[in-house]
């Protein structure tokens, strides 16, 4: 029996090597994959959009005055060819005019613009309208 003895003793001493080699493999991945998930974890997100604004107010004011004027423009009018950039500088052009107490009836933001029978610059006044709610910082009121 002796012989039998150490027989099944060495086979439960291989089972048993065998058994923590495949145990510590799973630790091994256990430790692993925690790692990887505490990476993961302390990886920084993407903010999400309520967090952190896709356009600066500025931005959303340009893109409503751009909308707006665009929308209001007459279908025959002077610039039919005016870039969004082009719009927001001469809403701005307007904003700075109208802190400079230029007449209302001077105000135009359009090279070689003519006023119409009434007097007035009229796509220019469109323009400045719409700079007047969206663009001017203190919203000139006027």
């Amino acid at each position: 029996m002796p012989k039998v003895t150490a027989a099944v003793a060495a086979l439960v001493l291989v089972l048993a090597l065998a058994g923590c080699g495949e145990s510590g493999a799973s630790s091994d991945e256990a430790t692993q994959r925690g790692a990887a998930t505490s990476e993961e974890s302390s990886a920084s997100p993407e903010p999400l959009a309520a967090e952190t604004p896709t356009a600066a107010p500025e931005d959303e004011a340009e893109q409503n005055f751009i909308a707006w004027v665009r929308d209001n423009l007459r279908p025959d009018n002077v610039i039919p060819n005016a870039t969004d950039e082009q719009l927001v500088a001469a809403g701005q052009d307007g904003c700075e005019q109208i802190r400079a107490d230029v007449a209302p009836d001077d105000l135009t933001v359009i090279d070689g613009e003519e006023r119409d029978g009434g007097g007035y610059y009229r796509d220019s006044s469109v323009i400045i309208t719409g700079a007047r709610m969206f663009l001017c910082p203190d919203r000139i009121d006027g």
